[in-house]
């Protein structure tokens, strides 16, 4: 199964990044949007499962597929259909990788439309409900961003730092909290605590486009 290669140094507020989840998903496009995320397109789920499980995927993939469609489509307009759809999706399918998907998605669409706080509760529903699902991290990271675009610059912080603490040291979305991180603590007028961050991720087995990042700001920081 092949696999997109990640876009080269994105920022993780304005430039599409391609996450690769091998084994279980076949393909992820994740763009970021204000430091939340927005999945484009899901495919390929595979899973050790009964029949029924399988079936009851199959069919929350298809409902999900339908709703990525409706996005695609609506372009810039109020995108209530795709969001309807995405309620229905992960509210008839509980506990399946697309519900939790279209979960995901869901959160996202909230944050688009400026409503942080809605955002940042079904980030967290999504964390809670599905605490083995291969993009837990994007959810905690999810609710940090919405956390960070609503002006609480410390509970962004905090829920940063959870991030840096708990999470595996190669996870993606661990990389992009430390980024966001550091970035806050640089606002916070925090130098010394935000070249500590961009240290540490330069000796991370994270992706090469995230150490970059880093070095850049660490040498801007001087």
């Amino acid at each position: 199964m092949s696999h997109p290669q990640p876009s080269p140094s994105p920022e993780p507020v304005e430039i599409p990044l391609e996450l690769r989840l091998a084994e279980i998903w076949g393909k992820y496009k994740i763009q970021m949007v204000a430091g939340a995320i927005l999945v484009l397109a899901v495919a390929g789920v595979h899973q050790a499962t009964t029949a029924a499980n399988q079936n009851r995927e199959a069919q929350a993939q298809a409902l999900l597929d339908q709703a990525v469609n409706l996005q695609k489509t609506e372009g810039k307009n109020d995108g209530i259909v795709s969001v309807e759809s995405l309620r229905k999706t992960f509210s008839e399918f509980p506990g399946t990788l697309a519900g939790g998907q279209a979960l995901l998605l869901y959160a996202d669409s909230l944050f688009q439309a400026g409503n942080f706080n809605e955002s940042a509760t079904a980030y967290t529903r999504f964390t809670t409900e599905y605490p083995k699902h291969p993009l837990l991290y994007a959810g905690y990271y999810g609710a940090a961003s919405c956390r960070e675009a609503a002006g609480a610059l410390d509970e962004a912080v905090s829920l940063y730092q959870n991030i840096r603490t708990k999470g595996p040291k190669n996870d993606l979305w661990r990389g992009y909290a430390m980024i966001s991180l550091a970035r806050c603590l640089e606002i916070k007028n925090d130098p010394a605590g935000a070249r500590q961050v961009y240290d540490e991720i330069l000796t991370n087995p994270l992706p090469d486009s995230l150490k970059r990042m880093a070095q850049e700001r660490r040498v801007r920081l001087g």
